[in-house]
C-alpha cells in the first residue's frame, strides 16, 4: 500500500511524537536550557552584596571581634575567625545582604576606624 503524501507526513509526525515521549528527559540538559531559570539566578546574585573587611595595623583583635559583634551580630567565634580571616589573607567578607542591608553596617564599622567595602 502506497501513502499519500499528506498520509506519510502525518505518520513521520505521529512516529516522531511517539519518539519524544519515549525518551527519558536529560534533567541536567533541560535545567541548563531553561531561560527562566538562569534569568532568576542571574537576578537574585546580582542582588547579593559582600561587605568585605579590610586588614589595617592599628585596630586590636579584640576591637574588631568586638565591633562585628556589636555590629554585624556575629556570635564571638565567628567574629574571632573573620578577625583572624581577615587578619592573614588581607580581607574577608563579614556580611552578605542587599546594599541596603549593608549600608547601615558599612556606616557604622566606618565610624569605628575599621575599613570596609561592599561590593
Amino acid at each position: 500500500m502506497k501513502l499519500k503524501n499528506y498520509d506519510t507526513r502525518v505518520y513521520v509526525e505521529w512516529k516522531l511524537y511517539i519518539f519524544t515521549l519515549s525518551k527519558k528527559p536529560n534533567l541536567m540538559k533541560m535545567s541548563s536550557e531553561n531561560p527562566q531559570h538562569t534569568g532568576q539566578t542571574k537576578e537574585i546574585k546580582s542582588d547579593q552584596k559582600d561587605l568585605i573587611l579590610f586588614n589595617d595595623d592599628h585596630n586590636t583583635f579584640d576591637f574588631v571581634i568586638k565591633s562585628l559583634v556589636d555590629i554585624c551580630r556575629h556570635d564571638a567565634e565567628q567574629a574571632e575567625q573573620c578577625a583572624l580571616i581577615t587578619h592573614l589573607k588581607g580581607k574577608c567578607t563579614i556580611s552578605m545582604g542587599t546594599w541596603y542591608e549593608l549600608k547601615p553596617q558599612h556606616d557604622q564599622l566606618s565610624l569605628r576606624g575599621l575599613t570596609v567595602s561592599i561590593t
